[in-house]
């Protein structure tokens, strides 16, 4: 059956099942134990299975994500050339093969045959350049605008690389999801074309439909409806959420209760920090665990634990980094400045001036010490962005990813937004406050979850 008539005949047995009210499959899946990247192993029970997309999702993004919303999302729907699992091992992508020459400094990508976008149309190499040159700005700059520019379309289906240093490996950080690969669809309201094992056929609100893309297993693939949402995520579990992505507490008691769900511990995979433009002090052991105490027992508003090292900022020295002379102590308002909407960085920035006002913060961040009344101040996505790059503030409650698939660039990505910490050595301006994680809430029957580099959990397109 030709791919586009397939595409039509899924959407409508979809919206046939939807309406009808397709019920479950017999069967019960159980927890996988024999692989340390799978949640739960099987086929789905039902012909459609719902994730829950816990945020906003906006189709102008894609496919480079901008919250976990869309990264749960956009990673159903679109492929980089390379992936790198949970042990970090890199499985084929779009690419098939790779080699490499110049000391590997010169990345040759054989695209996998076959590889098409969703209108049918087979992916080129061509294709691949242009992709990661739209909207550069959102890709992982410098590094992308490198790559980019140096892409060499050797034939339809090889793209060679030519890096800015060697690697023995095949770089990781081409399983970024910045270096996703899509094609500006027909119509310009239309989500852009992808080649992942899914495709949007439908997008009503928060309401999305997705069908299954690659031909070879389309007619026992089942349907993927992903229902984003802002609303309480407790109601999402009851309307029969097959996967939903949670650091909610109370979220996590009310799965407990239920016993067609489980919840299952993701990957610690963010860690905050305290950021202090006027450097850090030496506190002593008793100080910073009565720190890491307070701030894990309720102030993180999330599960959390002691930051565990060593952290991917810390000896960067190897990293082609033009470090600079440090500064003198720069002015400070007093303010522990946090993003808002993030409840967690809410509860340390709150906490933080508390132990600041009660005298407790001076041997971390001596600055602090002389503030007569120092104040916890939520800025929105772009003041934050700016009053960080400025450094002006007695300190910033800062969220980093915990992994990341290349610590040089990272560091480069890192110091983009905050130029001043170029004249200091990380370890003197950041102090690790705790990490957390997400759970996955599965419902029994949703399929196989995998765990990706990142933690993020995604569901597998496995046959029914």
């Amino acid at each position: 059956m030709p791919r586009s008539a397939a595409t039509s005949t899924m959407l409508l047995l979809f919206i046939a099942g939807y309406l009808l009210g397709c019920g479950p499959r017999p069967g019960v899946v159980e927890p996988a134990t024999r692989h340390p990247c799978t949640l739960t192993a099987g086929s789905a029970a039902s012909d459609t299975v719902t994730v829950a997309v816990g945020g906003s999702v906006d189709p102008t993004h894609a496919p480079v994500p901008r919250n976990e919303a869309e990264r749960l999302l956009f990673g159903h729907l679109y492929e980089t050339l390379i992936r790198v699992d949970c042990q970090g091992r890199v499985v084929r992508g779009l690419a098939e093969s790779w080699s490499s020459s110049d000391e590997g400094r010169r990345w040759r990508f054989t695209l996998r045959s076959g590889a098409a976008f969703w209108d049918g149309a087979p992916v080129t190499a061509e294709d691949i350049k242009a992709s990661w040159l739209v909207r550069r700005g959102e890709r992982p700059a410098p590094w992308a605008d490198s790559v980019a520019g140096s892409a060499i379309v050797e034939s339809e289906r090889v793209l060679a690389v030519s890096l800015d240093r060697a690697h023995e490996e095949v770089p990781r950080i081409f399983a970024h999801a910045g270096l996703a690969v899509a094609r500006r669809a027909s119509e310009p309201r239309s989500w852009p074309l992808g080649t992942g094992a899914y495709a949007v056929v439908m997008a009503a609100g928060s309401d999305i439909v997705a069908v299954p893309q690659w031909a070879v297993r389309e007619d026992v693939l089942p349907v993927f409806r992903f229902v984003a949402s802002g609303d309480d995520p407790r109601d999402l579990i009851d309307a029969g959420a097959g996967l939903l992505v949670t650091r909610d507490a109370a979220v996590l008691e009310y799965a407990e209760a239920a016993e067609t769900v489980q919840a299952f511990p993701l990957p610690w995979d963010v860690v905050y920090l305290l950021l202090a433009p006027s450097r850090v002090g030496t506190p002593s052991a008793f100080e910073t665990a009565e720190l890491a105490r307070e701030l894990t027992t309720g102030a993180a508003r999330a599960e959390s634990r002691v930051p565990e090292g060593p952290q991917w900022w810390e000896g960067v020295a190897a990293c082609p980094v033009a470090w600079s002379a440090p500064l003198e102590t720069r002015a400070s308002s007093g303010r522990i400045v946090y993003r808002r909407g993030d409840r967690t960085a809410q509860g340390l920035a709150e906490r933080l001036v508390a132990l600041a006002a009660a005298g407790r913060l001076g041997g971390l961040v001596p600055a602090l010490s002389t503030v007569e009344r120092p104040s916890a101040a939520g800025l929105s996505d772009s003041e934050y962005a700016a009053a960080v790059a400025v450094g002006r503030d007695g300190a910033y409650v800062l969220r980093l990813e915990k992994h990341v698939l290349d610590p040089c660039l990272a560091i480069t990505m890192l110091l983009r937004r905050i130029p001043w910490a170029v004249h200091s050595d990380l370890e003197s301006v950041l102090v690790p406050l705790v990490e957390t994680r997400a759970q996955a809430i599965v419902r029994w029957g949703s399929g196989t979850v995998m765990i990706d580099w990142d933690g993020m959990p995604y569901l597998a397109p496995v046959a029914r």
